[in-house]
């Protein structure tokens, strides 16, 4: 008979990453135009979040769009990534506006 291992236990209770909780929230944001190029970012305050999103589509060319989610450090991995959750807000730039010219 094969056991799988389930990972280290002290006990009976299974030892392990703790789950997230709404104070490990953070918030990333990311914004792309058609052609795949955009910008993105993480903060731990949604207002700022958003802010910085929509900053980022007034700087892309017109049909662009890009969305807010809630994410959590993934204490398991190996290198640092993150657990993606919840979206909490998708915005879209209408296709015939013209992002701002840059200063010269």
């Amino acid at each position: 008979m094969a056991f799988k291992d389930s990972g280290p236990t002290i006990g009976s209770r299974e030892v392990g990453p703790s789950p997230p909780t709404p104070h490990d929230a953070l918030y990333s944001w990311t914004a792309n135009n058609r052609d795949g190029h955009g910008m993105c970012g993480i903060t731990d305050e949604p207002d700022r979040a958003l802010q910085r999103l929509n900053d980022a589509l007034d700087t892309l060319a017109g049909g662009a769009s890009g969305f807010v989610e809630v994410v959590h450090l993934d204490r398991a991995a190996r290198q640092p990534s993150y657990v993606h959750g919840t979206v909490l807000a998708r915005r879209q730039r209408d296709k015939h506006d013209v992002a701002p010219a840059e200063a010269s």
